[in-house]
């Protein structure tokens, strides 16, 4: 990182917050299509099996811990978008834009 400045990786930083809400955006859409093939928004099993490979895939800087509170936080906004999603009619095909 020689020769880089503190608002050079600032923005590097700004760049990689981008990407990480980009692919939030995306995960929370691929979310909203599995809800037509459930029939409850709760399944315990599958939010255990995220919660595992999170874990298992956290390392260097990344404590699986934080990777797994955070997860928590990413399924509980999940259930929740997903109940909104079918209180509109039952119809959960909503468009969704991601502003870039």
């Amino acid at each position: 990182m020689k020769g880089k400045t503190l608002n050079d990786i600032r923005r590097q930083i700004d760049i990689i917050d981008k990407r990480i809400i980009e692919l939030l955006n995306k995960r929370m859409e691929m979310v909203l299509k599995t809800r037509t093939y459930k029939e409850h928004i709760l399944d315990l099993e599958r939010e255990q099996e995220v919660l595992e490979n999170v874990r298992r895939l956290s390392h260097h800087l990344i404590r699986p811990d934080f990777s797994e509170r955070l997860y928590r936080l990413i399924l509980k906004e999940s259930r929740s978008l997903q109940k909104k999603a079918f209180n509109f009619e039952g119809n959960i095909e909503l468009q969704i834009e991601v502003k870039k």
